[in-house]
């Protein structure tokens, strides 16, 4: 409310100097009909003025920022999976007995094009998962996701990552496995009921983690080619053959 006051005061202010002005103007020169023709003029062009603006200069003002978020983002989403994404892709497809059927499709190579990486993300979006807490070692990732707790609490306190509702999605999944496995501390010795809703929660993680992390092998391919080379060499899922 404050702020509403403040631009109707100045908007007010504003059109009280105008009719000043166009009285002083009359007063001084007494040309009424040049007044109001200037005056028709000048109403006449702000439909001009707006579509300049408001749409034209708007739009181009807006998608410049929409590239530079998406460029911080990007930024960000390279932190994560340089510091723990990829290492994360490669303790969880340890859980995954079905991680070998996405070597193939998701093995990203240097002449990949755009129908390459739809036809990768077709594969995991359509993979049967078959993750289970059984299949892996539980003691080994833990330490895993609590050592990089903090870095992860950091990520979903940076508020453009609200603007990235997949990534921030996955991070939510990965921050959940972690508290899940914090909280438990023998897991070695868990019961049947915790082992079964472990599976669940690693399979939403690994899951999110790979369409993520293809999104950002994309992007590295279009902006950063040389950072592709090496991504493509670090593929955590070639571990799987």
């Amino acid at each position: 409310m404050p702020r509403l006051r403040w631009q109707i005061a100045l908007a007010g202010g504003l059109l009280l100097t105008s009719a000043a002005v166009y009285i002083l103007q009359v007063a001084v020169f007494h040309r009424v009909n040049d007044t109001l023709f200037y005056l028709l003029q000048d109403v006449a062009f702000v439909p001009i003025e707006v579509v300049l603006v408001t749409l034209i200069l708007a739009e181009v003002l807006g998608r410049r920022e929409a590239t530079n978020l998406r460029r911080r983002l990007n930024m960000v989403i390279g932190a994560f999976y340089g510091e723990t994404g990829i290492d994360l892709i490669r303790v969880l497809a340890s859980f995954d007995t079905r991680a070998r059927d996405l070597v193939e499709p998701a093995r990203a190579l240097p002449d990949w094009t755009v129908g390459d990486f739809r036809r990768a993300a077709a594969a995991i979006a359509t993979h049967d998962f078959a993750v289970e807490s059984r299949a892996g070692d539980l003691a080994a990732l833990r330490p895993v996701l609590l050592r990089h707790r903090v870095f992860l609490i950091g990520l979903l306190e940076n508020g453009n990552l609200l603007e990235h509702e997949a990534f921030a999605e996955m991070l939510l999944a990965v921050f959940h496995l972690t508290e899940e496995l914090g909280f438990r501390a023998r897991v070695d010795e868990l019961p049947a009921d915790d082992l079964d809703h472990l599976s669940g929660d690693l399979q939403r993680a690994y899951r999110l983690l790979l369409g993520q992390w293809l999104v950002y092998l994309e992007h590295l391919h279009d902006d950063y080619p040389y950072s592709y080379s090496l991504a493509v060499r670090t593929n955590p899922l070639l571990d799987r053959r």
